[in-house]
């Protein structure tokens, strides 16, 4: 029963979620055949590229947002529970292959408050090994 309830509760999350990606026009869609496979490999490169600068490209320079807390970053098409609804999330904005070839990134921001607590951004690599952010969820 609860597997239900989870599964109707992401469903319902999707469309919301591409709904407001819509009218915020922030959904730029990387052009696949321009991305890298993600690779466990690249996981302490990527945390290296948030640090020097990811995290100020698509947060600023706030001091509250620089000192922040890496909660998840993994591929998205390894996401699993409740997590996995980003994973959709992806799909619906730019489609299977590009979420394939996604990282899902959640960071915790300490001196922040209430939702602005919380980042959800999506990332990938492209063919010259540089890093870019594609979507941010909060």
């Amino acid at each position: 029963m609860r597997k239900i309830f989870v599964f109707l509760c992401l469903l319902l999350m999707v469309p919301f979620s591409h709904a407001s990606a819509e009218a915020s026009g922030n959904t730029v869609c990387p052009k696949t055949q321009l991305l890298q496979e993600p690779s466990n490999q690249d996981k302490e490169e990527l945390n290296a590229a948030l640090s020097h600068y990811l995290i100020s490209k698509v947060y600023g320079r706030n001091p509250k947002y620089l000192d922040y807390r890496l909660e998840v970053i993994t591929p998205m098409k390894e996401l699993k529970g409740t997590d996995k609804s980003y994973y959709y999330m992806a799909i619906q904005n730019c489609g299977r292959e590009v979420a394939n070839r996604s990282w899902f990134v959640r960071l915790r921001f300490p001196k922040m408050h209430n939702a602005a607590s919380f980042g959800e951004i999506f990332v990938v690599k492209d063919q010259t090994n540089q890093w870019s952010v594609w979507f941010r969820y909060h």
